[in-house]
């Protein structure tokens, strides 16, 4: 369309240039409005387990049991709990200071 513009003498280059520039930004605009609550929500979620798994792979979490229930819970309180039973322990990652 500009290039149709500028042959027919209808617009110059500048005027040409700042169109697009302003089509640009419109359409930048409207890209941001479509990120509704609910996606924000989810990135939000997702940005929480990644951190959550990450705790969970350097021993800062851990996953344990009781009665059918799972719980993420500290990892200095995991080790509390596995030394009173075992078997309640999921997962609990070592770290580098716990040997």
């Amino acid at each position: 369309m500009q290039d149709q513009l500028l042959k027919a003498g209808i617009a110059d280059k500048k005027q040409a240039k700042k169109a697009k520039h302003e089509k640009r930004a419109k359409r930048k605009k409207n890209n941001r409005k479509k990120a509704t609550p609910e996606m924000n929500q989810v990135q939000q979620d997702q940005l929480a387990q990644a951190k959550r798994s990450q705790e969970l792979n350097r021993g800062e979490l851990a996953i344990v049991s009781l009665d059918d229930l799972f719980e993420i819970v500290p990892g200095k309180v995991a080790q509390q709990i596995a030394d009173s039973d075992q078997n309640s322990l999921v997962v609990l990652h070592k770290t580098k200071d716990s040997g």
